[in-house]
C-alpha cells in the first residue's frame, strides 16, 4: 500500500515532507523559492493474528469453490 505525501523544498533543496495538500500550498505560498512535489510513500501493515487467520480461511474457502465449481463442470 502507499500513501500520498508532498516533499516541501526551497531554491530546489529537500527540506520537509508534508501529507496534505494544504499544508503544501501553506509552504508554497511562505516564499517565491518555495516548491512542492508529489511523492509516494510505501507503508507496511502489520496484520494481527486473527487477521492473518481470517484472510487464510477466506482464501480456502474460495479456492475450495472453484475446485468444487471445476468438478462438477
Amino acid at each position: 500500500m502507499r500513501k500520498l505525501t508532498y516533499d516541501c523544498y526551497y531554491k530546489d533543496t529537500f527540506v520537509t515532507t508534508v501529507s496534505t495538500l494544504k499544508e503544501a500550498n501553506e509552504w508554497k505560498t511562505k516564499d517565491n523559492f518555495n516548491s512542492y512535489k508529489i511523492s509516494l510513500v510505501n507503508i507496511k501493515n502489520k496484520e494481527t493474528e486473527k487477521e492473518i487467520e481470517l484472510r487464510l480461511a477466506k482464501i480456502a474457502k474460495r479456492q475450495e469453490a472453484i475446485r468444487s465449481k471445476a468438478i462438477v463442470n
